[in-house]
């Protein structure tokens, strides 16, 4: 494997695995972080020391940097990997993209369309869109920070689905990235890794339906991925994961249940989707959220969920399913997600049809101008 500079971007779970990985693997690897964010950078060397632990082995490496300044952190560098909450996207999208490299490559891990915030932002800020998005399904591996500088890996996930905007890039894409996650299969655009991304899918029904748990404070710690999943709720999964599958069917891909793709994930056995989440030997035991303020309502229902929904309706797809959860979220918290969706107008595409929107993903078409914020 060619060792080669990389700059990785969040300084939570995802980005201290990713970080690790990569710096353990003898890449020169750079950690970037926004100023605004609470820092995590602190611990061994400057919070430049990260301890990996897998499989029950702790290895320690150095990276780079770590840095807040983003000239420092992708200096002789054509690959930054993204790994940052959806509902950031657009905040560091604006905070980079004037220092992107030429001909780089930007990895949007977990994208759900947020990919297109480079592109737009690179607009707003008058510099040519003269690098390629890659965007995926999921993250590379299930991880959780413990103390400052460390990380554990939970799991390798064998199998997320990658695309390249324009699609056309692809083949650059995939012969740079494949060596550094084999994991990696390449679909046609970018709207099959947001169609296969299980989290605006599961999440928002579990949490919905789970109101009086999460806000009963006497409770003792609740098991999400158990005693949330009842038959009840997982009913409402599948309705939601038909409702996607028609859609994607209307915009000509033809995809795996949800079930198939947490069993493709490695996340759960092969089976119905209760059976994949309650039976899950990686998922047992996680605790489920204890405030409505958790990232299962704030992000995977206006960024993941919505991006669904929006599909949908391009697509002349019924969704009573999915409009039902996102309502009773909303009912539930206080937020009016309507006007915190993630839209492909907000995003810049102008696609009227099923057609017209893959052509412009292809880069074929040419995109409006992307200034609406949400």
């Amino acid at each position: 494997m060619t060792r080669r500079p990389i700059t990785v971007a969040g300084g939570g779970n995802a980005g201290h695995a990713l970080a690790a990985d990569l710096s353990l693997a003898g890449h020169e690897v750079r950690l970037l972080e926004h100023p605004a964010a609470p820092s995590a950078i602190q611990g061994p060397a400057g919070g430049r020391e990260i301890i990996l632990e897998r499989r029950g082995r702790e290895s320690v490496t150095t990276l780079a940097a770590r840095t807040t300044t983003p000239a420092e952190a992708l200096a002789g560098t054509d690959m930054l990997l993204v790994a940052v909450p959806a509902f950031v996207h657009r905040t560091f999208a604006e905070f980079v993209v004037p220092y992107l490299p030429s001909g780089g490559l930007v990895v949007v891990f977990t994208g759900g369309l947020g990919g297109m915030e480079w592109v737009g932002a690179a607009a707003r800020c008058g510099r040519a869109r003269d690098f390629t998005v890659v965007e995926t399904s999921s993250l590379p591996y299930a991880a959780r920070l413990g103390s400052p500088g460390r990380v554990k890996v939970l799991a390798d996930v064998p199998r997320i689905v990658a695309a390249t905007y324009p699609a056309t890039h692809r083949e650059r894409a995939e012969r740079l990235l494949r060596p550094l996650f084999p994991c990696l299969r390449f679909g046609r655009d970018l709207l099959e890794p947001a169609l296969c991304n299980v989290n605006g899918i599961i999440h928002p029904p579990v949490v919905a339906l789970n109101v009086s748990r999460i806000e009963d404070t006497q409770a003792q710690p609740w098991r999400i991925w158990q005693a949330g999943v009842t038959s009840g709720v997982a009913r409402v999964i599948e309705r939601i994961d038909e409702e996607r599958l028609r859609t994607a069917e209307r915009l000509s891909l033809v995809l795996p249940t949800v079930a198939e793709l947490q069993w493709e994930m490695g996340y759960g056995p092969r089976g119905s989707i209760r059976e994949s989440l309650t039976e899950s030997e990686i998922l047992a035991g996680i605790e489920g959220p204890r405030a409505l303020d958790h990232r299962f309502f704030t992000e995977d229902v206006p960024y993941f969920l919505g991006v669904l929904m929006d599909l949908a309706r391009l697509a002349g797809v019924s969704c009573p399913a999915m409009n039902a959860v996102a309502a009773l979220a909303g009912y539930a918290t206080g937020y009016d997600f309507g006007t915190r969706a993630r839209t492909l107008h907000g995003l810049g595409l102008a696609a009227r049809t099923p057609e017209a929107l893959i052509a412009e993903l292809s880069g074929e078409a040419p995109r409006a101008s992307s200034t609406a914020h949400h």
